[in-house]
């Protein structure tokens, strides 16, 4: 992946410079070549044959194809002076093909995928790279000699969102779904351990369908779609959609843009809800913050900060204890347990107080073992 070079005009749409290709690729020796000697041959063998539909068909063909192909080469280097043209104007890197971590359904779905067209760079002030492009993914229906092969179009903008990982597992915001999708294979998104959402905006709820992880919590959800977050999404021309997981957020939408204004346009709506959910997290932050400083200004030892999953508090006990094990082990000058200190550790896990042990650990290693409120 290079940058764009810089010589080329900017290009309004994917179309703006075909009809030049075409002629330049018509006037060009090779096309020139093949019409001669395509019509000459297929003139003589139709004359060979004694058949005058022959010797008229043949050239005609000969010409068909050769237009036809020169309109597809044509189409594919205006499309390439276009995305490089784009991504010149944003300041980004371009490169004609890529391929993408499955880390998000969308980026996951179907039996082939390809992503073309595809430009990074930065997104906005205090805001994290995208990945802007065309993305397409292919599902094969039928087994054996029998197969047919579906396709699904989109734009995607991906952005790394890893802050946000542990406060929402899982946000997926998608246009809603019929059975046609369901046959074609266009419902990529599992809802089997999911759980709908429906917020209070109508409007919203008539143009996306909200799927959240089971274990998401529902108080964060309800920050994260604010009041004016939730009118922005109802009344965007654009309508886009998004799915967060994994740390990825992938705004999408379900067809090619070919033209400079869209795909602008949804840049600027990938920074929008790029920009809720760090706020989100930067708000919660704060807060943990506050209460942390709150605690030191009353003289007690600051609490551990605040876990939004048991398995995360669990992981990180586990660690601790590991780290004095891994000392004891050792033999750094800390002895086994006694039986009685063994009876102390039992209780005081029981009625959440350190036990004797622990605070011999801690006072012989070195290594605080486990905040106050977990033994």
């Amino acid at each position: 992946m290079k940058p764009a070079r810089a010589s080329a005009p900017p290009r309004l749409d994917a179309g703006s410079t075909r009809a030049l290709h075409m002629r330049g690729i018509m006037c060009g020796r090779v096309a020139a070549y093949a019409l001669v000697v395509g019509i000459a041959g297929t003139f003589v063998f139709g004359a060979w044959l004694g058949e005058p539909i022959a010797m008229l068909a043949g050239p005609l063909a000969v010409v068909a194809l050769v237009l036809g192909l020169a309109y597809v080469v044509a189409a594919r280097r205006s499309e390439e002076e276009f995305f490089a043209s784009f991504a010149r104007a944003r300041k980004l890197t371009y490169a004609p093909r890529t391929e993408l971590l499955p880390l998000t359904p969308l980026l996951g779905a179907g039996d082939r995928r390809e992503c073309r067209h595809w430009m990074q760079g930065s997104l906005g002030e205090q805001l994290p790279a995208c990945g802007l492009g065309h993305y397409e993914f292919r599902v094969r229906h039928g087994n054996g000699d029998v197969e047919r092969w579906t396709s699904h179009d989109f734009t995607i903008c991906v952005v790394d969102l890893e802050p946000g990982i542990v406060m929402f597992p899982g946000v997926f915001l998608t246009r809603p779904r019929d059975l046609v999708d369901r046959v074609s294979g266009g419902a990529w998104l599992s809802t089997h351990t999911r759980r709908r959402v429906e917020l209070e905006s109508a409007a919203l709820c008539e143009r996306y369908d909200l799927w959240v992880e089971r274990s998401q919590d529902d108080l964060l959800l309800r920050q994260l779609f604010s009041p004016a977050f939730v009118a922005w999404l109802a009344e965007n021309p654009l309508r886009p959609c998004f799915e967060y997981r994994s740390g990825t957020l992938v705004v999408y939408l379900e067809r090619k843009l070919e033209d400079a204004g869209p795909l602008g346009w949804l840049m600027d709506a990938t920074a929008e809800i790029a920009g809720r959910f760090l706020s989100e997290v930067r708000q919660a932050a704060g807060r943990r913050a506050a209460v942390h400083l709150g605690e030191r200004g009353h003289g007690r030892r600051p609490r551990p900060q605040a876990r939004l999953h048991l398995a995360d508090r669990d992981e990180q006990i586990d660690h601790r204890i590991e780290r004095i094990e891994a000392r004891l082990g050792r033999g750094d000058g800390v002895g086994r347990p006694t039986a009685e200190e063994n009876l102390d550790r039992l209780t005081g896990q029981r009625i959440g107080h350190r036990s004797p042990f622990v605070a011999r650990v801690e006072h012989e290693s070195g290594i605080e073992a486990v905040e106050d409120g977990w033994w």
